[in-house]
């Protein structure tokens, strides 16, 4: 529900966040006289004038009062005035602050409305209002006028739950910024964390098995950001603010123990499964009686808190028991869950003291930090599973590209040499014609070429040589024996040391296969001499040079090269690397490879959370 005066306080407290925050120090004024109070509600004149309003010194039914806190309760009244004489002072800018009023309630300056919660009626019925603060502006003139409040409740205490206080929009917007903004911002985390957490669940559909996780922190979340005031700024609907409060509270009980069930040991299962069964019946009632009404006038939290907090020590104990047994994993996660019951119990002590002992209204606080420290928990376990995740994968993979270079090396490679030599046998009988002569060449040749195809694939997929310094030295070595069979001289430009860097398999066979183009390229077309290839390491590149001082070629028409070029661009594009070629006609050829180093990962888990995240 969008208003003008939520749009006011939105653009307020924006102000006041990059405002400094020196308005919280305003003092704020003390009005002039006492407060004084006065149970039923006025009569009205026959215009629909408030009697009361128009009789201040004469009538004498007023009760003095030290604050609006003060007044004794009386069970069954529905109506109570409250007044204050205002005096005359200096301030400008003047509000008033009210944390609390049950429920529909006016404001008045003298004769003059100023604010009104609610409607009064003729009817004795009286809705849920919502619980909301009030930050009501004092007009200019309030000098020596008097300040009436007309409260209507059929609450079993009637009035003002906390002090009304005075002084400027400012400084209370401030003030509830200051003391609420830790509280936003955990709700909007655990809101966050739940439905990432949901996306990722229903992706590898294993929500099922976690919905306990996925109700405890999205309805936490909901419960957190109700119970801050900050949020009222932004979404001024107390009545649903109040209801989202007050059903989330029980929501996020119930995610709790499905929680629990899933990771307390199996023999207790049965307990805590009866617990959460419970707490979804009691939510049902409570969501039936908030939908009718009923519970307007029937305390739901008490109850509740008081089952809580036996079955938080029960599972406390059980804990322990568990804890015992339980795997890294779940010893951790049972931990969190205490710590959070821990504060829980905290803030049920601290509801009963003040809600109870002093009849004053408590806003949840610990809970909400105990929340946030079983957020961090499961962000230690998921952190600890990625580190572990990505070890193993490792692991595997390398134990892998040794099992298939072993069994290129004992399978494939034995086969193609017996084709070669049983080639090279056949070629030394006289009675084969020349074309069979020919053939029998190519096929020994084709062989040649597989093997040491194999050769380097077998060499690519040995992890032992994923070290930059293995790396350099097969490519140049590589690239020698290559130059040299063509009869040409080749120069070799590397680093005295290599960083201790890995270089991933598809890096490496892709620069290889480039470089092994590049080479071919040169001794078939290039008429070169001399060739200088030259390898350079930056903090996350690696760098090929290859030169020559051949005939070099016309950039713009490389038809001789054929799909050389186009294959050597394509390979180093797929590893994300960067491919350009400079040429001169009888000066020779620049070709430059820029690669990153990268490392393939993976993901795999074991433990609690699904194999599959």
């Amino acid at each position: 529900m969008i208003t003008t005066r939520s749009f006011t306080y939105s653009l307020l407290f924006c102000l006041a966040l990059l405002a400094n925050l020196a308005y919280a120090e305003q003092k704020p004024f003390t009005p002039v006289g006492g407060w004084e109070y006065r149970w039923g509600d006025s009569p009205s004149s026959i215009g629909g004038k408030l009697d009361w309003l128009y009789k201040l010194d004469s009538d004498k039914s007023w009760r003095p009062i030290d604050k609006p806190s003060d007044i004794p309760i009386i069970p069954g009244k529905k109506d109570l005035w409250i007044r204050l004489h205002l005096g005359n002072r200096n301030e400008t800018n003047s509000a008033i602050f009210v944390n609390r009023i049950e429920k529909i309630f006016e404001v008045y300056l003298d004769t003059n409305k100023i604010y009104s919660f609610g409607k009064f009626t003729s009817d004795d019925k009286i809705p849920m209002m919502g619980f909301a603060w009030h930050l009501i502006k004092l007009p200019e003139n309030s000098n020596g006028k008097t300040l009436y409040f007309r409260i209507r409740s059929d609450c079993k205490y009637i009035g003002v739950y906390s002090e009304i206080r005075f002084g400027s929009e400012e400084s209370f917007l401030s003030e509830i910024i200051k003391t609420n903004l830790s509280k936003t911002i955990l709700g909007i985390i655990f809101i966050f964390a739940g439905l990432v957490f949901s996306i990722i669940l229903l992706f590898i559909g294993k929500i099922k098995p976690y919905l306990g996780i996925i109700i405890f922190m999205t309805t936490s979340g909901i419960w957190t950001l109700a119970n801050s005031n900050l949020t009222q700024i932004f979404f001024n609907a107390p009545k649903v603010i109040y209801y989202a409060d007050h059903l989330a509270l029980f929501a996020s009980a119930v995610g709790f123990f499905m929680l629990v069930v899933e990771i307390i040991d199996p023999k207790y299962k049965r307990i805590f499964t009866a617990i959460y069964q419970l707490l979804i019946g009691y939510f049902l009632v409570v969501l039936f009686l908030d939908i009718t009404g009923i519970s307007d006038n029937i305390d739901t939290v008490a109850p509740f808190l008081i089952f809580t907090t036996i079955t938080v020590f029960v599972l406390i104990y059980f804990i322990f028991l568990s804890a015992k047994k339980g795997n890294d994993e779940a010893k951790i996660l049972l931990i969190a869950l205490a710590v959070y019951a821990v504060f829980v119990l905290a803030d049920i002590a601290n509801y009963f003291k003040n809600v109870v002992i002093n009849l004053d209204t408590y806003e949840m606080q610990f809970a909400h930090y105990g929340g946030f420290a079983f957020l961090v928990f499961i962000a230690w376990i998921f952190i600890a599973r990625y580190v572990e995740m990505n070890k193993q994968m490792i692991d595997a993979q390398m134990n892998e590209r040794v099992r298939i270079a072993q069994d290129i090396h004992d399978e494939v490679g034995p086969r193609l040499t017996e084709i070669r030599m049983v080639s090279e046998s056949i070629k030394s009988n006289t009675c084969l014609t020349v074309d069979e002569q020919k053939k029998l060449e190519e096929l020994s040749e084709a062989s040649d070429k597989v093997i040491s195809t194999f050769s380097e694939i077998i060499w690519a997929l040995n992890p032992t040589n994923d070290t930059l310094e293995e790396f350099a030295s097969y490519l140049t070595q590589n690239a020698i024996n290559f130059l040299q069979k063509a009869d040409i001289r080749c120069r070799i430009d590397i680093p005295p040391l290599f960083p201790n860097k890995k270089i991933s398999y598809e890096v490496r066979r892709n620069i290889i296969m480039a470089v092994k183009e590049s080479l071919n390229n040169i001794v078939k077309h290039a008429d070169a001499s001399l060739v200088t290839m030259q390898l350079t390491v930056t903090k996350n590149d690696l760098l090929v040079l290859i030169v020559d001082d051949g005939c070099g070629f016309d950039i713009n028409n490389t038809r001789k090269y054929g799909n050389g070029l186009k294959n050597i661009e394509r390979r180093i594009k797929s590893v994300n690397g960067k491919y350009s070629v400079e040429t001169r006609i009888d000066i020779g050829t620049r070709t430059k490879m820029e690669v990153p180093l990268q490392i393939n990962t993976a993901f795999t888990q074991t433990g609690y959370f699904p194999n599959d995240i």
